[in-house]
C-alpha cells in the first residue's frame, strides 16, 4: 500500500508540474523519504534525476512555443551550475553525520529536512501570492545581481533537491525584464539543466542507482505532467495556483513539525 501512495503521489507530481507549471518537484523529496522511506540525502539525489527528467520534456515543449530564453540566461545559468556542482559534490557528501549547535545535536538527514520543509514553505508563499502581472512589451535584459542570486539558488536547488522555479521566475521578472510566460519556460530550462547538473555531482557518492525503478517514476511523473498540461487548457491556472501552493504548505509544514519534533 505504501508503494501505491508513493507512485500514486509521483503522478500527482507531474500534474501538478502541468497544471500549474511549478511546485510539483518539491514534493518529490516528502514522497521518497516519507511514503518510499529512502533516507534524505539518496532521496534528495534521486529527485534531482526525476525533476531533471521531467523538466526536460517541458523545456523542449516551451522550446518548440518560442518561450525559452537562453542566450540571455547564461548569466543567470553560469552561476547557478556553480551553485548546484559545489552543493551536491562537495557540500553533502561531505557534511557530518552527526551535528551538533549549542545544546542541540541532530543528524545529517534531518538538518536537510528542516532546510527542505523551510523551502517548501517558501514555494507555497510564492505559489499563494506571487502572482506576476503580463506585460506584452518588455526588453529582456541583464542583471548583474543575476549572479549572486543564481549561485545561491543553485546552493538551495543543490542542497534540497528541488527545482527552485518559486524562486527562478520572480529572479527572471524582476531582475531581466522577462515576460511571463518567457520566464516560465526559461525557467524549466534552467531546472532542468541545473537538476541534471547536481545529480550528476552526486554520482560518485552513490554505491547504487536503481536506475529501472527511477525511470519508473520519471514516466509516472510525465504521465501526470502530460493530464495537466491537458487539464490546463480546460481550467484556470490562477484557480488552480492557490489550491496547489495549500498543498505544499501543508507538506512543508508537516515535514517542519517531523524534523523538529519527532525526528
Amino acid at each position: 500500500m505504501e508503494s501505491l501512495a508513493g507512485y500514486i503521489g509521483i503522478v500527482l507530481m507531474g500534474l501538478s508540474l502541468g497544471l500549474v507549471g511549478g511546485g510539483g518537484s518539491i514534493l518529490a523529496v516528502p514522497i521518497l523519504v516519507y511514503v518510499f522511506q529512502i533516507a534524505a540525502v539518496q532521496a534528495t539525489t534521486y529527485s534531482l534525476f526525476i525533476v531533471g527528467l521531467v523538466s526536460a520534456v517541458a523545456a523542449y515543449s516551451h522550446w518548440k512555443k518560442k518561450t525559452i530564453s537562453i542566450s540571455n540566461s547564461l548569466i543567470f545559468a553560469i552561476p547557478t551550475i556553480v551553485g548546484v556542482s559545489f552543493s551536491r559534490g562537495f557540500l553533502v557528501p561531505y557534511l557530518p553525520m552527526q551535528i551538533s549547535l549549542f545544546t542541540y545535536s541532530f543528524s545529517k538527514d534531518n538538518l536537510i529536512l528542516f532546510i527542505f520543509s523551510i523551502t517548501m514553505i517558501l514555494g507555497a508563499f510564492s505559489m499563494l501570492f506571487f502572482k506576476p502581472k503580463e506585460v506584452e512589451e518588455k526588453e529582456e535584459g541583464k542583471s548583474l545581481m543575476l549572479i549572486p542570486l543564481g549561485l545561491l539558488i543553485g546552493l538551495l536547488v543543490g542542497f534540497v533537491g528541488a527545482g527552485g522555479g518559486f524562486l527562478i521566475v520572480p529572479a527572471l521578472i524582476f531582475f531581466a525584464n522577462y515576460r511571463t510566460k518567457v520566464s516560465m519556460g526559461t525557467s524549466v530550462f534552467l531546472i532542468a539543466l541545473n537538476s541534471m547538473v547536481g545529480f550528476s555531482s552526486a554520482l560518485w557518492s552513490l554505491d547504487a542507482i536503481p536506475w529501472i525503478w527511477l525511470i519508473s517514476l520519471v514516466s509516472l511523473a510525465l504521465l501526470g505532467q502530460y493530464f495537466g498540461l491537458f487539464l490546463q487548457s480546460k481550467m484556470s491556472a490562477n484557480y488552480l495556483r492557490p489550491i496547489f501552493g495549500l498543498l505544499v504548505l501543508l507538506m512543508g509544514v508537516f515535514v517542519l513539525l517531523r524534523t523538529s519534533f519527532m525526528g
